[in-house]
């Protein structure tokens, strides 16, 4: 990749708009549109946004942990209305989550049913 393109896509990445990401590497915005118009580009374009996500992505671990460490004191405090809000917090976002699990086992015992009833049908 070249160093032109490298620039071009670390400012569409960090940029508000197009425009904007074409006036921060001194480029007109026809030629942002030639390259945001190249498979090739929008290809490397793509790899960097997902890597750029996983690396944020990265840090959300750490971020959960402090996240429930909040709740707990809250959970914890001698304000009842936080006390009450934390564990409302703590109830929904359960009840979300285990349903999602659940949402998550009924698509892939329906996407096995489908795999072997079409098998049996190409039998």
């Amino acid at each position: 990749m070249s160093r032109t393109d490298e620039g071009i896509i670390a400012a569409l990445l960090t940029s508000r708009s197009v425009k904007e990401a074409a006036a921060q590497v001194g480029i007109s915005d026809r030629t942002m549109s030639r390259r945001l118009a190249d498979p090739d580009f929008q290809q490397k374009l793509r790899e960097a946004g997902v890597s750029l996500l996983r690396g944020a992505l990265g840090s959300l671990p750490g971020l959960v942990t402090d996240a429930v460490d909040v709740l707990d004191e809250g959970m914890r405090s001698p304000d009842q209305k936080l006390r009450l809000r934390a564990a409302d917090l703590v109830l929904r976002h359960t009840f979300r989550f285990l349903n999602a699990v659940d949402y998550d086992q009924r698509i892939l015992r329906l996407e096995e049913e489908h795999e072997a009833l079409f098998a049996a049908l190409k039998r």
